[in-house]
């Protein structure tokens, strides 16, 4: 709650908080609930994201909730994880794993699973593909559609949402045979009406445009101004090619895009998203004039 009231100006909202987060008899708050996770992420941006971006700045560092991937450059990953342990054992966490179970060499062959993804190296560039439990946490949605009211509608938007997390795996020459699996999958646990071949590979590739496409232009940009590199053609996008591929090329899936997928040469939009409870109102354009945080 220190650490709430610094980031948050404001007494009322913060002695709410409090209130809610406290009232348990045990320490922390039930796992699941929104607050949960808010605080989880206020946390340990104070105690973990500031601390490495000062103290590891040319080691990048994704974290989403408690999942923490270190990209290493320095050749010294033993170093890296006994001081990120020593830290969060300092905040009252622990690392799973120790440095030889939680380090990859990508330069030697070796993957990296992480969030449904295996990623891998290979001429210099980064390859995202799905992993194998990320074909398993589909499977479970499928047989967790069984309990809700309209199983064949739970089942149909598990699908959707689950094509629509796969973004940064996207590679067109691997729809048909995504689309026979996933179709098997669905089968195996009675279910027959699923969307189309089609209609999926334009999920998956806008998927692909929505979400990665922006992250890894961001992703340039940082170690561009990181490095205080610059190149005489294309700017931070062309010199980070060579750091940052995918398994398909940015310039090459264009012409092929499916039927009504938006342009991926299309200039970077920065959205707000305003969760509401409806108490808006539209002006004739369709937009929202007002809103009501809920």
């Amino acid at each position: 709650m220190q650490i709430v009231r610094r980031m948050i100006p404001g007494d009322a909202i913060c002695d709410f908080i409090g209130r809610l987060a406290l009232k348990s008899s045990t320490r922390g708050i039930r796992q699941g609930g929104p607050l949960s996770s808010e605080l989880l992420n206020c946390y340990l941006h104070w105690v973990l994201d500031r601390w490495w971006t000062r103290e590891f700045l040319s080691v990048p560092m994704l974290r989403v909730a408690d999942d923490i991937l270190a990209l290493d450059t320095t050749g010294e990953p033993e170093r890296l994880h006994s001081v990120l342990e020593q830290r969060m054992r300092s905040a009252g966490m622990h690392l799973k794993g120790n440095s030889l179970t939680s380090s990859r060499d990508l330069s030697r062959g070796q993957a990296i699973e992480w969030l449904g993804y295996q990623i891998t190296r290979s001429d210099s560039q980064l390859r995202v593909q799905r992993a194998s439990k990320s074909w398993d946490k589909l499977e479970d949605h499928l047989r967790l559609a069984w309990e809700e009211p309209i199983p064949p509608l739970a089942a149909n938007e598990s699908l959707r949402g689950w094509i629509a997390q796969q973004g940064a795996a996207y590679d067109r020459g691997q729809t048909r045979a995504m689309y026979r699996r996933m179709r098997e999958y669905a089968r195996g646990h009675g279910f027959t009406e699923i969307p189309s071949r089609e209609e999926l590979a334009s999920l998956w590739y806008q998927a692909y445009i929505r979400d990665w496409v922006p992250r890894r232009r961001e992703a340039r940009l940082a170690r561009a101004s990181r490095c205080e590199l610059a190149t005489p053609t294309g700017g931070a996008d062309g010199f980070a090619d060579q750091d940052c591929g995918n398994s398909v090329d940015t310039d090459r899936c264009d012409g092929a895009r499916p039927t009504g997928a938006p342009s991926q040469l299309a200039p970077i939009r920065r959205e707000v998203f305003i969760y509401t409870d409806g108490a808006y109102k539209r002006d004739r354009s369709n937009t929202v004039r007002h809103g009501i945080c809920a």
